[in-house]
């Protein structure tokens, strides 16, 4: 196998694995709870924490139906959903990085639009395309020239 070049590590099929700790939006808006979840990504071993960059009025429409359980979660639309962690700004997720940097652990974070790709870009060393975007052509294409690696899963 050929070697990948993730974050500075060289990955190939005799390599230690490379651990993404999925953060997402589980820090649910909050900038010091986001850093708390990337102490624990590193104290566990992760070689990145990944968060994932959206707007909520790209992502989902203002119509669109609650897919869960309304009585484990009450909000009614996936926007409205979306939009309750779509708050952090783009220099927050500069901090993010910077943070990540200064306790060993790579950032990443998940686009979902071009405005995510382009404030992400000089952040990353490599993209995730999530997992429900992989048929998204339009943003793999825009993502492809950054000329970095991706992963698509």
């Amino acid at each position: 196998m050929k070697n990948i070049n993730l974050g500075g590590i060289k990955i190939n099929d005799r390599s230690e694995p490379y651990i993404i700790a999925e953060i997402g939006v589980n820090h649910e808006g909050s900038f010091e709870q986001a850093k708390k979840l990337i102490d624990l990504a590193k104290e566990g071993g992760a070689n990145a924490a990944k968060f994932q960059s959206y707007k909520a009025d790209t992502l989902a429409s203002k119509n669109s139906p609650a897919y869960w359980d309304l009585k484990k979660e009450s909000t009614k639309s996936q926007h409205e959903l979306f939009k309750k962690y779509d708050n952090f700004s783009a220099n927050q997720y500069v901090e993010l990085s910077r943070y990540c940097h200064s306790v060993g652990i790579e950032f990443l974070s998940t686009p979902f639009d071009d405005e995510s790709i382009d404030f992400l870009d000089p952040l990353m060393p490599f993209y995730k395309i999530a997992s429900p975007e992989i048929t998204d052509l339009k943003l793999i294409d825009y993502v492809s020239k950054k000329k970095k690696p991706i992963i698509i899963n």
